[in-house]
């Protein structure tokens, strides 16, 4: 195997598989990049076990090609510390890779490429597609809802719901939830319920662009896989079955208040300064026209905030975690925020009045 490319060409690549490359690894394959030459085009793949990242980029191939394993970081780091527009020769002798260029000479280690673990999975039975910006959105929307090494594996990661041509995407860690849905086109295969892991959804949520280049989604009974552009991104899926999210939507809402979303926000992160470093609680103190915000902590320090709102009911307070109620707020892209209640002592719904596709449930906390 014996090819030129450009820094500006590899890098990019390297960059973009790296996120999957754990530096701690019990196979020391698992640490390396598969390397693959095919006519003008190198394929570089690397994966887990558990997600798989396939990209390419052109080069000028000077032999036959031929594929081999190499260390990613080691080989990155070289190619990001090139000066810029350098011309990058890269040929296998001796199960060596040695990589020239200008003045600049590196030897690299290498395993076969045939010791490379494949990435198995069944054969993909729905498929939809959609724009990269929608799909980054409705990942952007709930994936911080999210569980973080909960024994309830289901909770550390992010449903999908496929109903006709709906994609319903919830997150939740026990104590809030964040619902997405958006309608799809071109959708292939019956309803599919599947739960995408915590670190595919963080890396999948780096790739994605803002752009609206249709992508495709192809799921599969244990995996799921991402194809757009020159990426093709795979990832096993969670087993179990997800909570019924649906019961813990409230169906009948008593009190309904709007509140500006700028102060809102603005007044919880002061309020949030001198609350409980451990468990964040505030109180809201709700009457009609004002919502009293206040915090306190062991060291006897307090915060009090008022804030104009839309209500005209009974007066009624409720505890929240502020930073669970801050995220809820931060995500809705409208001026107004919209909190539901059926009482005081069961969850916040929080929407956005332009969106009806969004929706978080926060639970209240006692203080």
């Amino acid at each position: 195997m014996k090819f030129t490319v450009s820094r500006e060409n590899l890098l990019p690549s390297l960059q973009t598989i790296i996120g999957v490359i754990e530096r701690k690894q019990t196979l020391p394959i698992l640490s390396n990049i598969l390397l693959k030459m095919t006519n003008d085009q190198l394929v570089l793949t690397g994966t887990d076990l558990e997600i798989q990242l396939v990209t390419r980029t052109a080069v000028d191939p000077v032999d036959q090609g031929g594929e081999i394993t190499t260390p990613a970081r080691k080989l990155m780091d070289i190619c990001r510390l090139l000066p810029e527009q350098s011309q990058l020769s890269i040929d296998l002798k001796d199960e060596k890779l040695y990589l020239r260029s200008g003045r600049s000479r590196f030897t690299l280690s290498t395993l076969p490429a045939g010791n490379y673990p494949e990435f198995s999975s069944k054969e993909y039975d729905t498929e939809f597609r959609i724009d990269e910006v929608k799909f980054k959105k409705i990942l952007g929307k709930t994936y911080f809802c999210m569980a973080l090494q909960d024994v309830r594996h289901f909770l550390n990661g992010l449903l999908f719901e496929i109903e006709n041509d709906r994609l319903q995407a919830v997150a939740s860690d026990g104590h809030r939830m964040a619902m997405y849905s958006e309608t799809l086109s071109d959708v292939v295969g019956a309803s599919k319920r599947v739960i995408i892991p915590r670190k595919s959804i963080m890396e999948l949520y780096r790739l994605l662009d803002e752009s609206e280049r249709p992508i495709t989604v192809q799921i599969a009974s244990n995996s799921l896989c991402v194809r757009g552009g020159d990426i093709v991104f795979s990832t096993k899926l969670l087993e179990g079955k997800y909570p019924d999210y649906k019961g813990s939507i409230p169906t009948s809402v008593t009190k309904v208040i709007g509140i500006g979303k700028q102060l809102f926000r603005e007044a919880l992160s002061r309020a949030a300064i001198l609350s409980n470093e451990t468990f964040k609680g505030i109180r809201l103190d709700i009457a009609s026209g004002l919502m009293k915000i206040s915090a306190n902590n062991p060291a006897q320090e307090a915060a009090e905030e008022e804030v104009e709102i839309n209500y005209d009911g009974e007066p009624f307070f409720v505890g929240f975690n502020v930073s669970y109620l801050l995220d809820a707020v931060s995500n809705i892209d409208s001026d107004e925020v919209s909190l539901s209640f059926t009482d005081s002592h069961t969850c916040c719904v929080v929407e956005d009045p332009m969106d009806d596709n969004l929706k978080f449930i926060v639970m209240p906390v006692h203080l």
